[in-house]
């Protein structure tokens, strides 16, 4: 990802434009923040997790995706991992993907 001092996130084209440097973040993390959405924009299905993971010092914000949304599978400090997707289809039939995170399973 590319980004600025305050926080907002640009396209990599943009992003060089104005002069900002590609930024490594880690792909795995732990959860810091979340709340379950249970009302949202018509054609948006609910429930889900919106969340805040911290990925070694750099707050992310995303879906936790392949866990049922409740709080007796979701909780604070559980770690997850950076996948992708599918968040939609045009009429054209070419999918949209989307990053979110996954519980990383307990070995």
């Amino acid at each position: 990802m590319l980004g600025s001092v305050d926080g907002r996130y640009f396209e990599p084209l943009v992003a060089r434009h104005i002069g900002l440097i590609p930024a490594r973040i880690a792909t795995e993390g732990e959860l810091r923040a979340f709340t379950i959405v249970s009302h949202a924009a018509p054609g948006i299905p609910v429930p889900y997790v919106a969340a805040v993971v911290d990925c070694d010092g750099t707050s992310v914000r995303g879906n936790i995706v392949d866990v049922e949304p409740t709080l007796d599978r979701v909780r604070l400090g559980m770690k997850v991992e950076l996948t992708t997707f599918p968040i939609g289809t045009d009429s054209e039939g070419t999918e949209a993907v989307g990053f979110g995170f996954r519980p990383v399973e307990a070995n």
